[in-house]
């Protein structure tokens, strides 16, 4: 990272990223998403969610690089 500019403006520019793809995911979402909670609250005991977590296409700097 060359310096503190570079690495606000890389994460500016990542969370732009993300809040367009969750209005992405917001305007797809269907009945899945109520099929998957009632699932989930049927469920006796605690319930293990887990996921990837990266954002595929991140402009967030990688090796001192911008993507």
């Amino acid at each position: 990272m060359n310096n503190e500019k570079d690495l606000l403006e890389a994460g500016k520019k990542l969370l732009r990223t993300e809040a367009g793809e969750l209005l992405k995911t917001a305007d797809n979402i269907g009945a899945e998403l109520v099929q998957a909670a009632k699932l989930i609250y049927s469920c006796k005991g605690r319930v293990v969610i887990a996921g990837l977590g990266s954002a595929s296409g991140s402009s967030w700097p990688r090796d001192g690089e911008f993507y």
